[in-house]
């Protein structure tokens, strides 16, 4: 008797969950981007982390040519600041800053809002020159990653063109 009230219980916890909405990451539900067919413009070191995220998760074609869809970016600044300093006058914290703005378009008309994405990581100084160098190249793919991340999410996100302006 126990195991026929565990099982319904757990029917009915699943059919809530479906029912409202809820789904695994990455699991069904994944209606991909409007078009098939991109192509990125002045992306510099973003270019490569963006492509991999738009293959990885749309599975999209990246093309210099006939993309009526094309990303744009207009800046990509990766900066490192010291954040404190100790007693010593010894740096003890940096702050990496990555800021990215681009803009989509579709057949050369702006599509949607211009994306500001500003991406913050901190990491500790250390004295061993090669451990710094290693961690600091890893802390800048991660935060180049979650900027294209980033991108790919409002990209879902964009609005539907059935307006009139983007159909010549």
């Amino acid at each position: 008797m126990s195991a026929l009230k565990r099982y319904l219980f757990l029917l009915m916890l699943s059919v809530v969950l479906v029912s409202c909405g809820f789904h695994l990451r990455g699991v069904g539900g994944n209606v991909g981007l409007k078009y098939s067919i991109w192509n990125i413009v002045n992306g510099g070191e973003m270019t490569q982390p963006l492509k991999k995220e738009l293959l990885r998760r749309s599975g999209v074609t990246i093309q210099e040519s006939d993309a009526a869809a094309v990303i744009q970016f207009t800046r990509v600044d990766f900066n490192r600041q010291t954040q404190s300093i100790n007693r010593y006058g010894g740096v003890d914290d940096f702050l990496y800053t990555l800021h990215v703005e681009a803009q989509v378009y579709y057949k050369n008309k702006p599509w949607g809002e211009p994306m500001d994405i500003v991406v913050e990581r901190y990491m500790t100084y250390r004295t061993d020159s090669l451990v710094v160098q290693e961690e600091e190249r890893h802390l800048r793919d991660e935060m180049y990653a979650s900027a294209a991340d980033t991108i790919v999410n409002r990209l879902y996100f964009l609005p539907d063109l059935t307006t009139t302006e983007y159909s010549n």
